[in-house]
């Protein structure tokens, strides 16, 4: 059984080793792509970004980084993948064809339902990539609508490889208001600071820090059907009040799909073109 506190600490760690690649984040954010400045220090919402910019020829580069990478590996407009089995023999069989010709409908319609909003989130992990080197998408699933895309700011990625140097943990923090917390997991389930401030006008709105955890589960039971019959466990902390704001839960498969663009040796995120063009847009602007 995770204990919360440990997931705290290990969280901690992870945001004091990553210092030089925050402020890397920054420099490059600041040039490339101002929205997403942040990496570095606490900022005001709807507060200018742009004051490093001094030409639009590298974020009009980015956008059209990520458009390709769109255009290429995940076009809108075709069936950019297809099922199979990995027995060649059951591949040729017809019903076999027709089965995952099926299959394959119904997970692209799926997909591109207005409601996942799959494309515009895709989008912006390949301008992640392009600007950062890492790029993750979150697929969850809503009762009642389906799948359910969000690119995840990499300010908000906290990584973790296994040992054959596969991302498999992820430590995501997030903001919500009590409101919010209690809309996502029941008031009764929220700690008592926070339900406090439910009780309180002039607070309900005040944000709170959370911490989603996603990792290999260590109790895993193959075949029961509660949570610990999910390989990947999902836990999520109230920070402040360190305890668990939801019932222990979990994933059949690893619910982030993590892009790098490419990954110097021992490092966990990636590099990216913008990095390699870092010196001469930051020469550019001085001229």
């Amino acid at each position: 059984m995770a204990d919360p506190q440990d997931l705290i600490r290990t969280f901690e760690n992870l945001k004091g080793q990553r210092g030089t690649w925050e402020s890397h984040w920054e420099e490059i954010a600041e040039r490339v792509l101002p929205r997403q400045i942040g990496f570095v220090g606490d900022r005001t919402d709807g507060e200018k970004k742009t004051q490093k910019v001094f030409g639009a020829k590298p974020m009009v580069a980015l956008e059209r980084f990520g458009a390709v990478m769109d255009s290429m590996l995940t076009p809108r407009q075709s069936r950019w993948h297809n099922l199979r089995t990995t027995d060649e023999n059951l591949n040729r069989d017809f019903e076999v064809q027709d089965w995952f010709y099926q299959v394959n409908n119904i997970l692209y319609n799926a997909r591109y339902s207005p409601k996942a909003n799959f494309a515009g989130q895709n989008a912006e992990r390949w301008i992640s990539m392009g600007a950062f080197g890492t790029g993750a998408l979150f697929i969850d699933f809503e009762p009642g609508s389906g799948l359910r895309y969000r690119c995840v700011n990499l300010r908000d990625l906290f990584l973790l490889e296994n040992h054959q140097g596969v991302v498999d943990t992820v430590y995501r923090p997030f903001k919500y208001t009590a409101r919010q917390a209690a809309q996502r997991w029941g008031e009764q389930n929220l700690p008592e600071s926070i339900r406090k401030c439910l009780d309180n006008p002039a607070k309900a709105n005040e944000k709170h820090d959370f911490l989603h955890v996603v990792m290999p589960r260590e109790d895993y039971e193959p075949g029961r059907m509660d949570a610990r019959g999910k390989p990947i466990g999902s836990y999520y902390i109230a920070l402040r009040d360190k305890v668990f704001v939801a019932p222990a839960s979990g994933y059949n498969t690893f619910p982030y799909s993590i892009g790098r663009y490419v990954t110097a040796p021992d490092e966990v995120y990636g590099r990216s073109p913008a990095m390699s063009a870092l010196p001469d847009i930051k020469m550019l602007n001085e001229m």
